[in-house]
């Protein structure tokens, strides 16, 4: 990455990753598509900043576009999260109904589906276990620089400007590596299980609960007067997650019961 500085430094519950990843499959078969949406974002982009000491928002709401490698699907969503660690994500169908609700904080999450609201858990066995609302949301915030501070090694990449642009982390002391292009790292061959036996790049059950977790981060742009990235790329063992601002407000009133969906059902 040219011009980059790095800076050193089961449960029986369901997996929320893999409601999420369900609620895609759900999704498509409803025939609603990314396609189906509008391309324009009313923010212009920030290519050369006009200040380094612009401030980011404590919360956002946001509509955005997402696709999934391992599920093949695209679709979308709102969002709605507050800093440090509150999430709410709400996935669309084809009539703009909601399919699937999934909120909740680093503690616990709670997902609705047809009425029925049950307990999830933010683990999967085929992923780091770093991708939290404690990592992700301060991610998604343009706060990257507060993300992956439970990591055994974490690395920053940022621009000519100094902005965020890649953040790399793993659970594994020993990851040697790094993320740096001149490297030669490729994570979505290095996640791969067979690359998980070899020390250099973790050892753990297939490797993949220690490989490495990259976050790619762009397309900054200003909204009310506050820096916010509207580009995401998070590559985790076989996931590739693309996500996509096209609508957002700034530090909206929340609620903080908006985070809790309530009693869970039998």
């Amino acid at each position: 990455m040219k011009g980059s500085k790095k800076i050193s430094r089961q449960a029986s519950r369901p997996s929320a990753l893999f409601l999420f990843s369900a609620a895609l499959i759900l999704f498509a078969l409803t025939g609603c598509s990314i396609k189906n949406t509008r391309n324009t974002i009313p923010y212009p982009q920030e290519i050369v900043p006009a200040a380094t000491d612009i401030k980011t928002p404590d919360s956002i709401t946001a509509m955005l576009r997402f696709s999934s490698k391992r599920t093949g699907l695209k679709g979308r969503a709102a969002l709605t999260i507050k800093s440090p660690d509150l999430i709410r994500v709400e996935i669309y169908g084809a009539m703009g109904q909601i399919l699937t609700v999934i909120a909740g904080d680093s503690k616990g999450c709670k997902v609705y589906k047809k009425g029925v609201i049950t307990e999830c858990s933010w683990s999967e066995p085929e992923i780091s276990g770093l991708i939290t609302p404690g990592n992700l949301v301060p991610v998604l915030l343009g706060r990257g620089e507060l993300a992956f501070q439970d990591s055994k090694q974490r690395q920053s990449f940022l621009d000519n400007y100094g902005r965020l642009t890649q953040i790399v982390a793993s659970r594994d002391s020993n990851l040697k590596r790094g993320a740096d292009p001149e490297q030669g790292l490729d994570l979505e061959r290095d996640s791969n299980p067979e690359w998980g036996s070899n020390p250099e790049w973790g050892s753990g059950a297939g490797g993949l609960d220690k490989g490495p977790v990259s976050i790619t981060i762009g397309d900054y742009r200003i909204v009310g007067g506050l820096r916010i990235p509207f580009s995401f790329v998070v590559r985790d063992g076989k996931e590739v997650l693309t996500l996509q601002y096209y609508s957002l407000t700034p530090n909206p009133e929340i609620a903080r019961s908006l985070f809790s969906l309530g009693a869970t059902g039998n």
